[in-house]
């Protein structure tokens, strides 16, 4: 018979650390926007996890307690999810050239040629080294390579019938980023030697397929150093070949390398692979819009960024235009126009805007300005943009000219009014013509509520649903009605691994105070997460708190007293959202229900509570059937 701790949760005996595939007879994948996934479950996170017993020591008095050692749900903090390595030992990354003992021999080998050719004939060659390749990957930390999306990881067909395990650097990435490409239309060639293999063009490269034979999605273009977990070797007859893995038997085959491009089923189109890439051909066509030729003594305009910015810089139109992947071409006004979103601009490293902004002032030379608040562009539909061009013909989004200054300068053509640049800020209900700086201005932070900068498109939202058997008349809050209870409010710390503070509300007194039960004395209730994890918690808890302190739904977080920021929803890695700043890990929310010394009972983007018997419902589907507190925050 299992032993079980006072909750009549089993008992750690003997458990193995797991390498989780599945839960409740189904299988983790990545994530919640996956196929096959199950909100009931909370079966993201995959497609493996490692899990294993939590052994902290939760009864300080008598560290023997068997409840110390007590096996909780599923996104308790001794749960790694979406696992990719393990080490035992040093560090060695056995998938890479560099590191491999067996492969390291092959590290200082030129394996790679990129050229970009620009529409002039100008060409500009970057060769890489497995070794520099791979350390674009692995020479840097793990928060930086994930979120910027620079390593490749899947399955991917390259046979008819036939997939395997690739890794590599993502092509999108190494031409954007490492290489820095001046602009984002034209074609790309990939040779195999002196054959040209396959052609594609850059715009497929930003996008994502799938891998038609396992029915995967979200995969992109990669340029492949290993294969089967192993570095990839040009044929099987050289050194370092494996047909299979000598521990686990699986298949490895690792010929067609040094490097390879692969590349998923993209809509309209099959998979592509090149064994034995040796070098890649950028032909970039040229962006109608920019300023170039005729107009490149435009192209030299210098634009200030400062005040609340990490990066105060000057960015020459040039530069700006260079800046492709924030490229916008939408209607404005009724004419075409082509720029860079503002926003992603003022997020860009070069310039580092403040997490806190509030207020964007862009101003010309004649004394001109126009200010706007952050809420308004994060709404703005099309987009708010620095236009550095306008389009000629309507029927060909890719036809256009620079702006020029006025309608006297060189360069004015009448029939396209190409007035108003080099800059010119555009979006719903504004226009600046000549725009040559940008200021940006952070609020001041009173407390850690949701009341400005990217943090007040949350407030009137409805973030938390309580419903369920014990209550006589279910009632969905808003964030800032939570926000407004001061009395209720709790800002202290909670040992969530680490020691941190949260801000929050009472759970027990917002319960009680607000919410029409049934019964005052709550039996059972369940929390629930947006994405379906749910946990269990006996109402006692709830009058008694845990481990000294009371269970409050956080809606801040921060690293002081008085210093903190309201919580954004995402999470902490590859799906961060705008405000949240790693310092204070102001992620998982916007509120998340916080338990003290007893992480595996938190519960990230909580949404519903159910009290006593129920099912969750969605705070967005009752949008009409709010609380009646008032929103009094910052009043």
């Amino acid at each position: 018979m299992t032993e079980t701790d006072a909750n009549g949760y089993p008992a750690l005996s003997g458990y193995p650390v797991l390498i989780s595939y599945g839960v409740n007879g189904y299988p983790y994948v990545k994530s919640a926007d996956m196929e096959g996934y199950e909100s009931g479950l909370g079966n993201d996170g995959g497609p493996v996890r490692v899990i294993f017993g939590k052994t902290d020591g939760m009864n300080r008095d008598n560290p023997e307690d068997v409840t110390n050692y007590a096996y909780f749900y599923n996104n308790g903090s001794n749960q790694l999810q979406r696992a990719m390595e393990i080490y035992v030992g040093d560090e060695v990354r056995y998938c890479t050239h560099y590191q491999n003992p067996g492969y390291v021999h092959m590290g200082s080998q030129q394996a790679l040629t990129v050229e970009v050719v620009q529409e002039n004939g100008s060409r500009e060659t970057e060769t890489y080294t497995l070794a520099r390749l791979e350390q674009l990957i692995y020479g840097v930390d793990k928060v930086t390579r994930d979120n910027e999306g620079r390593r490749e990881k899947a399955y991917y067909q390259y046979d008819k019938d036939a997939d395997a395990l690739f890794e590599g650097v993502n092509l999108w990435w190494l031409l954007s980023e490492d290489i820095g490409l001046p602009g984002a239309l034209g074609k790309v060639e990939l040779y195999a030697g002196d054959v040209l293999a396959a052609t594609t063009d850059l715009e497929t490269l930003k996008s994502e397929g799938g891998n038609e034979l396992r029915g995967t999605s979200g995969l992109a273009a990669a340029v492949a150093y290993a294969r089967g977990g192993y570095p990839l070797v040009s044929n099987a007859s050289q050194s370092g070949y494996l047909a299979q893995d000598s521990v686990t038997g699986l298949k490895v085959d690792n010929a067609g390398g040094p490097l390879a491009f692969v590349a998923p089923a993209y809509a309209g189109g099959g998979y592509s692979y090149v064994p034995g890439l040796t070098r890649i051909v950028v032909k970039l066509e040229p962006d109608a819009y920019a300023h170039t030729g005729g107009y490149a003594s435009l192209a030299g305009n210098v634009v200030s960024f400062d005040g609340d910015v990490g990066a105060a810089s000057s960015l020459t139109v040039g530069d700006i235009e260079k800046l492709q992947k924030y490229m916008v071409t939408a209607q404005y006004d009724g004419k075409t126009y082509r720029g860079v979103d503002l926003l992603q601009l003022l997020n860009d490293n070069r310039i580092q805007a403040s997490s806190t902004m509030e207020t964007i002032t862009c101003a010309n030379a004649k004394g001109e300005s126009a200010e706007l608040q952050l809420t308004d562009i994060n709404a703005a539909e099309p987009r708010v943009i620095l236009a550095y061009g306008v389009g000629t013909d309507e029927s060909d989004r890719n036809a256009g000219c620079p702006l020029v200054p006025n309608s006297s300068a060189e360069g004015y053509d009448a029939k396209a009014d190409n007035a108003g640049g080099p800059l010119m800020l555009i979006g719903p209900g504004v226009k600046l013509e000549n725009v040559s700086a940008v200021t940006v201005t952070a609020a001041e932070i009173s407390g850690w509520y949701h009341t400005y900068g990217y943090y007040a498109k949350y407030l009137d939202e409805p973030v938390l649903r309580v419903t369920g058997s014990g209550v006589a008349d279910p009632v969905t809050f808003t964030l800032g009605q939570l926000e407004s209870l001061n009395t209720e409010m709790v800002l202290d710390t909670y040992k969530v691994v680490n020691d941190i503070w949260f801000q929050g509300v009472d759970l027990n007194k917002l319960l009680h105070n607000y919410v029409e039960l049934t019964d005052e004395n709550i039996g059972s209730f369940t929390a629930y997460a947006s994405d379906g994890y749910s946990t269990l918690f006996d109402g006692s808890y709830l009058k008694d708190g845990i481990n000294g302190k009371p269970m409050i739904v956080a809606y801040g977080q921060g690293i002081g007293a008085a210093d903190g920021l309201p919580l954004v929803d995402g999470n902490d890695g590859d799906k961060q959202s705008d405000g949240f700043d790693p310092i204070y890990g102001n992620a998982f929310g916007p509120v998340r229900l916080i338990v003290n010394d007893n992480t595996g009972w938190c519960v990230k983007w909580m949404s519903c509570i159910v009290i006593g018997s129920g099912s969750m419902e969605d705070p967005a589907d009752f949008a009409d059937d709010l609380s009646d507190l008032p929103t009094t925050v910052g009043k």
